[in-house]
């Protein structure tokens, strides 16, 4: 797409991914901002940005595909793999490779995804992108697609930090719970799993587990004649105030 649009609105030129400029202007960490949004912009490398996107448009039409909301044509090809084409609407044709898995489905493999806009083989548009021309294709009424639109743009520039701060997988063996919580990529089938609405860059870098930020909770004080505390046995109001 000429004018593809990542996460947060940036105009993009050919390919879809951002300058760093507008990177920066879009999340106001434009020069004389207070760079709060800076560890985001960092991780918005081109290459990262490639990365996730493709990645996250091959889990979009996997479960889709499985839950039989998508249904590409397919031709077998000798290794067992299937190569699939589908074609969304009359603007979009994406064409890709995959394998079955063990449940049943077939996994889209990333690296083969390939596209065309209009007849022209174009470069693979940003997911929110596809979403767009998609989700009207199979009967999305305007007000829904416009949400999923909004929380698959979401749902990439979290990916996008998540992969820049991920840890290698032997780091995870003996981390403490809540921090290996900070390092999960979210629910394997819920594509716009990252979604948060009203979600800006700056509350992405301030509460989402992928960010791995302190969060100082605040505490109000209720009378207990207004208020009424249920506990599960062996721990009552007082020792859970106290501990």
């Amino acid at each position: 797409m000429t004018d593809a649009r990542p996460a947060g609105g940036m105009a993009a030129p050919p390919g879809g991914v951002p300058e760093t400029g507008d990177i920066a202007a879009a999340l106001g960490d434009a020069p004389g901002a207070d760079g709060a949004t800076a560890p985001l912009v960092a991780a918005l490398t081109r290459e990262r940005w490639e990365h996730v996107n493709r990645e996250l448009i091959a889990k979009l039409l996997t479960e889709l595909a499985y839950e039989d909301v998508l249904a590409p044509s397919f031709a077998e090809l000798p290794d067992g793999r299937r190569a699939f084409e589908l074609a969304l609407g009359s603007r979009l044709t994406l064409r890709y490779e995959g394998h079955r898995r063990p449940l049943g489905d077939w996994r889209v493999e990333p690296a083969s995804l390939r596209a065309r806009l209009d007849g022209a083989d174009v470069a693979l548009p940003d997911a929110a992108d596809v979403v767009g021309i998609g989700a009207p294709a199979v009967g999305a009424d305007p007000s829904t697609a416009a949400g999923l639109v909004q929380e698959i743009a979401m749902t990439a520039l979290a990916d996008v930090l998540g992969a820049a701060r991920g840890r290698p997988a032997v780091e995870l063996l003996d981390l403490d719970p809540l921090q290996l919580e900070c390092e999960m990529r979210g629910h394997p089938w819920i594509v716009a799993s990252k979604g948060r609405l009203g979600f800006g860059a700056s509350d992405l870098l301030a509460y989402a587990p992928e960010a791995a930020a302190p969060v100082r909770l605040g505490w109000l004080a209720a009378s207990p004649a207004l208020a009424e505390a249920r506990c599960v046995d062996g721990l009552d109001h007082a020792t859970v105030v106290r501990e």
